[in-house]
């Protein structure tokens, strides 16, 4: 690894124990890059807080046998909450970044009162019941919010799909449960930054991750961070408007190319004849008629898809007009299709890119790479509890009366 430079790094050296426990000080030190001094001072801090611990001792030819060293996974866990109508997704890491918790509680009530009360129960059962733990070992919960936050008040604007929710100051309404901070963003961002925890340059590359989810969103990452915007609200790729010069009000781009788009359209080419989910978005019952009649070459469903790519198209090539960033990642439920037909999965992709060339860069065409995300329905929770992991290390940890602090490059 990299020595970051003077940045004495106590993630980096959590990470390299994570991935090498147990390990002694000098091979912690030799593979992190960090002097043997520093990492020495810096794990002693660990042990006196409970984070690291002592796992006997390594083989020695001649003199004292060094310690050996590993995390102490019990000193703390950390909550991902999505918040996608109807279901509260819920997972857990602990400090090795390992799940060791997930649940869906489908709702059939999503009122704030109730919401914040599921979400209160099934930490609480999780920590107790599962983990056997108490709840002071809660070191964060992260709340992915389907819809507008603002996120210097901590309060939820609203959900997609839930009209009788508006302006729920969730992150107090926790905080008053849980004495742990709690962190409020899109619910895309999050599933962005479960994408960039696999990557094998995680600090360093630039990416747009979007997703269809109840809408379209994106998750912005430069230099190997997440951008949320002043609010929380960057890459609300579904509020970009869509209209001709000689309209007076355009449309949003996810009621152009959103889930309510496509139960419409499937409606009208007879798709879903005789068919109806209760509800306005759609499921994976949905997606499996449309992906299976476009691999059946069914030139309607082929036909909603090629619509929904020129939408798709558009929105990229705003992103690359504006920031100048050459990759992307679909996620949510089109990376759905391609999991169940990566034929269809590639004639939509394959869509994307030609109508974002043909018809929306009209500069020289930049080099930009798209691909899927791996489908995965926690992929917003994780991201989240990833998301407090690595806040938690930013944080200050107090060792008696001192200060340690902790950078995270």
């Amino acid at each position: 690894m990299k020595r970051l430079d003077k940045i004495y790094n106590d993630y980096l050296i959590l990470n390299t124990l994570k991935d090498l426990q147990p390990i002694s000080i000098v091979t912690l030190a030799s593979m992190s890059g960090l002097s043997r001094p520093t990492v020495d001072t810096a794990v002693r801090q660990m042990e006196n807080v409970g984070m690291v611990v002592q796992d006997g001792y390594a083989e020695s030819d001649s003199g004292r046998k060094p310690i050996l060293w590993k995390l102490n996974n019990d000193s703390g866990y950390f909550f991902g909450i999505d918040l996608e109508k109807p279901s509260v997704r819920v997972v857990a890491l602990n400090v090795s970044k390992e799940v060791v918790f997930s649940a869906t509680h489908t709702m059939t009530d999503f009122s704030s009162e109730v919401i914040i009360e599921k979400i209160r129960q099934s930490i609480t059962e999780c920590m107790i019941d599962h983990l056997k733990a108490g709840l002071d070992k809660v070191k964060s919960i992260s709340v992915g919010n389907p819809g507008d936050i603002d996120r210097q008040s901590g309060t939820s604007i609203f959900l997609q799909n839930c009209p009788e929710w508006k302006n729920v100051p969730i992150v107090s309404e926790l905080q008053s449960i849980f004495d742990c901070p709690v962190y409020l963003e899109n619910i895309i961002l999050f599933m962005a930054n479960s994408e960039r925890d696999k990557m094998e340059d995680a600090g360093k590359e630039d990416f747009v991750y979007i997703a269809l989810k109840t809408g379209v969103g994106a998750g912005v990452c430069i230099d190997g961070e997440l951008y949320s915007g002043y609010k929380g609200n960057a890459g609300h790729l579904g509020h970009l408007p869509v209209m001709s010069p000689s309209a007076k009000r355009g449309k949003r781009l996810e009621e152009c190319a959103g889930d309510f788009m496509i139960l419409k359209r499937m409606k009208e080419y007879k798709l879903l004849e005789n068919y109806s989910n209760g509800s306005d978005s759609v499921t994976k019952k949905e997606l499996d008629i449309l992906t299976d009649e476009a691999a059946r070459e069914n030139l309607d469903a082929l036909r909603i898809l090629e619509e929904i790519a020129d939408y798709w198209a558009y929105a990229i090539a705003t992103v690359i007009c504006h920031l100048d960033i050459s990759q992307f990642i679909l996620g949510g439920m089109i990376s759905y299709v391609n999991q169940r037909s990566d034929r269809v999965g590639q004639f939509f992709l394959d869509s994307v890119r030609k109508n974002c060339i043909e018809k929306y860069l009209f500069t020289e065409v930049p080099a930009f790479k798209l691909r899927y995300s791996d489908y995965d329905d926690y992929a917003a929770a994780l991201g989240g509890a990833l998301y407090g992991y690595e806040n938690y290390f930013h944080q200050v940890i107090k060792v008696g009366e001192k200060s340690i602090a902790i950078n995270v490059s």
